[in-house]
């Protein structure tokens, strides 16, 4: 009999201050719902922490930055000695701009590209860059630009079909050179409808894209295109295609001219459609 008075005691303490405490919470926190059930809520999750994005070049609304300095150059930089990297002349610190200077050969072009970008037709481009130039003087054509090149592989090679701007020509109404649509038979392959799609932009003014000489404050210039869904045909082999790498690059004009120009802070997005 005393052993079982000892049971029950330890049992009546073992329930007092260990399972009627725990009950007791729970009732505290229920509630009796319209029809007299009792609902027992359940805890409310912590909130997710929205990370912050820990790459510098990613765009909120465009995505990843694929035109970076140096990181996303082509080789260019490397292979042409009026290409540097300037880390003096910047407009942010930290990141480099890509000096062009005077041709010191027989070469006939001062451009610099970044490398090639798989692309198809409804993809949205973004390019931007700041540009300024030194002092000297201006004719047509002279400044610098950006362009967006655009190629497919035809008959085994990678060949271009488009360039953004194609052509450069005066428009007498706004006293301005605009992008054209011709390239007066430059590139193999050739629009097979006979439209040029740079026509579906606008042919925007050379200040869109370009600036010239004498610009001494860094300058915002963009392309800002969809990829069209033009088919160009091979005037030699009459083979077709669709864009389907895009090579976004700078230009330097006139090229004998003895004068420098900086290019910085260069964006790329291709957004899918």
């Amino acid at each position: 009999m005393r052993k079982m008075k000892y049971s029950t005691l330890i049992i009546f303490l073992f329930l007092f201050f260990c399972i009627l405490p725990s009950q007791a919470r729970i009732q505290k926190k229920a509630s009796i719902t319209s029809k007299g059930m009792i609902y027992y809520p359940s805890p409310s999750p912590s909130p997710t922490p929205i990370p912050t994005p820990s790459n510098p070049s990613l765009n909120l609304a465009y995505g990843e930055n694929l035109a970076n300095i140096p990181e996303d150059l082509s080789q260019d930089i490397n292979n042409f000695d009026y290409l540097s990297l300037d880390y003096n002349v910047v407009r942010t610190p930290g990141n480099p701009s890509i000096r062009i200077d005077k041709l010191s050969g027989e070469r006939h072009s001062r451009e610099c590209n970044f490398k090639f970008h798989r692309v198809k037709p409804g993809d949205r481009i973004i390019y931007r860059a700041w540009i300024k130039t030194e002092n000297y003087r201006n004719t047509d054509f002279s400044g610098a630009k950006i362009l967006v090149d655009c190629a497919a592989r035809v008959d085994g090679d990678i060949k271009t079909l488009d360039s953004f701007p194609r052509w450069l020509k005066y428009d007498s109404s706004i006293e301005e050179y605009v992008s054209g649509d011709n390239q007066g038979g430059y590139y193999e392959m050739e629009p097979e409808n006979g439209i040029y799609p740079i026509e579906g932009i606008g042919k925007p003014p050379f200040s869109k894209f370009g600036v010239k000489w004498g610009t001494s404050d860094w300058t915002s210039v963009e392309w800002d295109f969809i990829i069209p869904n033009t088919w160009y045909v091979s005037k030699i082999s009459g083979s077709r295609a669709q864009i389907q790498y895009i090579c976004p690059n700078m230009d330097v004009r006139e090229w004998e001219d003895e004068a420098s120009a900086w290019i910085a802070d260069t964006e790329l997005y291709i957004i899918s459609q």
